[in-house]
């Protein structure tokens, strides 16, 4: 499980948006099963955090692209679902058939221009 802040250990989203002046998190939520295995992704700062572009992937060549999504400031946060669903405020679905976060997974975020902001060893 990715962790969040102040509980001592590094989340991988937690580097990448502080670099843009955040305190931001994301977890994996029950590895292992599809339905309901997800990553949460929420904004800890006070400025909003556009993520269109940007894409999540693991190691096996999974690749999640965000839309028009943007986190809002102190507390907005968004589920990404391995899953297939429909789409809403604060859930999106990948849309996968089988669960993909793993016990010794990487989990990988790259900004929309490719550049890798941060990695995350699932332990």
């Amino acid at each position: 499980m990715l962790s969040s802040p102040g509980t001592g250990k590094t989340s991988f989203l937690e580097r990448t948006l502080r670099m843009l002046g955040e305190q931001n998190y994301a977890s994996a939520a029950l590895v292992g099963d599809l339905a309901t295995e997800a990553v949460s992704i929420a904004n800890f700062g006070d400025r909003a955090v556009a993520l269109q572009g940007w894409e999540l992937a693991d190691s096996a060549g999974h690749i999640y692209t965000f839309g028009q999504v943007t986190l809002f400031g102190e507390g907005a946060a968004i589920l990404i679902h391995t899953e297939t669903g429909r789409d809403g405020p604060s859930d999106l679905y990948w849309g996968l058939e089988e669960a993909i976060w793993q016990s010794g997974a990487t989990v990988t975020l790259r900004d929309a221009t490719g550049t890798v902001q941060a990695t995350f060893n699932i332990p």
